[in-house]
């Protein structure tokens, strides 16, 4: 890398303020080549909430191997908002910003009592604008531990960039956000991840050091597995407070007289998900997830033949749960019911009385749920004889296959994006008199009037039908649309007896909101542990695009 060109700069105003400059020969930091008289400038906004007018603000060079160089330069914020800015520098590349100072408490909407800094590693150029913040904060050390195992600056700053990314979920530089900007456009998510991120680091009570332990944690391997992880679940579970993003978006309004990013906190990337959730909340029973393995162990105590588990289903839609022995005698009469979720469920008992599906079979006990929403949590209770102790299992094997997607209501129908493709479930059931689970529901917005095609395709097929694709609109403008006897059908295509592995319906269409009925015409039968009265789930694929 080459060496920084760093000369003693007299300046008439007190914006910037040069210390300790070094002769043109200075080896201190890694950018500009020696005698390179490019000149640097650097802005932008200082935020834990926005660091108050006065704050101070630093600039040191870094040398190749990430070590603090000797040269400096110093201002301070020249308003509320964290503004800053240093101009005219004589340099170009590896900079370490530190901003110390107050700010606006964004959850209380007041100014903080106590001062804290935050860092942030930039290149600094001729214009170059750099955000300082928690994320940069996170990052810093990581980019300067990088640079001293032999990276190249813009290497190590880029593989810390996608590691922190990696952890929170967003795709936004760090320099680049704003907690006060929610005006950005895609932009917008990733500020609302940083300003609940932000709002939860006051909730939670994390200090100075608790933030500099997060920073170095993440600095040594680019994960949060070492010290920090206590501080950092902590902060996850004071953002799961709901009015947590809300409040602090409001205060920010009305003390800045703008439009902080808005957003959903189940959205943001770093926000545990309804199965982490859970895991972190509940201790008294066992957890199961349909991100886990299909196929999970439900530990049973001995003396008992009833147990009970939570269950979170993370995606939207019909299930079928079987529960099955994996040694041990088994008696007639077994069942399951799955009841929705209560804090007060057991181990070996449900608490509500509203049941989203049950089954009763032998040594296999079968059976699909209503349709459940997204991250929907529930209560599984098994009773299962005989017990452990008189010989029956001591572990249940439990199945949790998702079968169709959206269910017949505008609500419920899953929502297709014009041009995307997306990749859905669908079922049946055979010897049962009801063939519901055979349908998957989807509905699109036709935004002018024209021609749409429909393409369903992806699926297996043993060689007697088609998927069916048939098209409802809202024919009677009620803000519903009627399934019952296909009565506000508008078209249909495919089904039994047009063999193929791909089905597409075209029409002309005025712009409207529409619904895509797919129906497994496939004859497509397969089995789930050896039991041949079940129909496992297909996938597919469903394209709405304007050709």
């Amino acid at each position: 890398m080459t060496g920084w060109t760093w000369r003693c700069v007299m300046m008439s105003t007190a914006v910037v303020a040069l210390a300790g400059c070094a002769d043109s020969g200075s080896d201190g930091g890694v950018g500009a080549d020696p005698g390179d008289s490019q000149t640097a400038s650097v802005q932008g906004a200082s935020q834990k909430g926005p660091f108050q007018q006065g704050a101070n603000v630093t600039a040191r060079n870094l040398q190749a191997d990430g070590a603090i160089g000797s040269e400096s330069a110093a201002t301070t914020t020249s308003d509320g908002r964290g503004s800053y800015s240093f101009d005219g520098l004589e340099w170009s590349g590896a900079t370490r910003l530190r901003i110390e100072g107050t700010y606006f408490d964004e959850v209380q909407g007041s100014p903080s009592s106590e001062s804290r800094y935050l860092d942030a590693v930039i290149a600094a150029s001729q214009a170059s604008e750099a955000n300082i913040n928690l994320f940069t904060h996170a990052q810093s050390q990581r980019v300067r531990t990088l640079m001293g195992n032999g990276l190249s600056f813009a290497d190590a700053r880029s593989q810390a960039e996608q590691e922190w990314q990696a952890i929170v979920g967003t795709s936004t530089p760090a320099t680049e956000l704003d907690i006060l900007d929610g005006q950005s456009g895609s932009t917008e998510s990733d500020n609302a991840s940083l300003l609940l991120f932000s709002a939860a680091v006051l909730q939670s009570g994390l200090s100075q050091t608790d933030l500099d332990g997060l920073r170095d944690d993440f600095a040594d391997d680019g994960q949060i597995n070492g010290n920090a992880q206590s501080a950092y679940e902590s902060l996850k579970t004071a953002a799961q407070d709901s009015q947590l993003l809300e409040d602090a978006r409001d205060n920010l309004q009305t003390e800045f007289d703008t439009e902080p990013p808005n957003g959903d906190a189940s959205d943001i990337g770093w926000i545990p998900g309804a199965c982490e959730q859970t895991r972190l909340n509940v201790s008294n029973r066992q957890i199961l997830c349909t991100s886990d393995d299909p196929l999970a162990d439900l530990n049973r105590q001995s003396d008992k033949a009833r147990t009970a588990a939570a269950v979170v289903f993370e995606k939207a839609g019909h299930y079928r749960i079987e529960i099955s022995k994996s040694s041990g005698n088994a008696f007639g009469g077994n069942n399951w019911t799955l009841y929705n979720f209560n804090d007060q469920d057991t181990r070996e008992q449900c608490e509500s009385s509203a049941e989203q599906g049950s089954a009763t079979g032998d040594s296999v006990v079968e059976g699909l749920t209503n349709r459940l929403n997204d991250d929907e949590r529930t209560c599984l209770e098994v009773f299962y004889a005989p017990s452990p102790d008189s010989g029956g299992p001591s572990e249940l094997r439990v199945g949790l296959v998702p079968i169709n997607d959206g269910g017949p209501s505008l609500d419920e129908a899953v929502p297709l994006t014009l041009g995307e493709r997306f990749t859905g479930k669908i079922g049946n059931y055979v010897g049962s008199g009801s063939d519901f689970p055979a349908y998957s529901y989807y509905r699109f917005q036709a935004p002018t009037d024209g021609t749409y095609r429909i393409t369903v395709d992806g699926y297996s097929n043993l060689g007697s039908g088609s998927m069916r694709i048939a098209l409802f609109e809202d024919q009677d403008n009620n803000g519903s649309i009627t399934f019952f006897n296909d009565q506000e059908r508008f078209d249909f295509t495919g089904g039994p007896g047009t063999d193929s592995t791909s089905t597409t319906l075209e029409r002309s269409l005025s712009a409207g909101t529409y619904v895509v009925r797919v129906f497994n015409g496939t004859g497509y039968r397969a089995t789930f542990e050896g039991d041949a009265n079940y129909l496992t789930n297909l996938e597919l694929s469903i394209l709405v695009e304007q050709p």
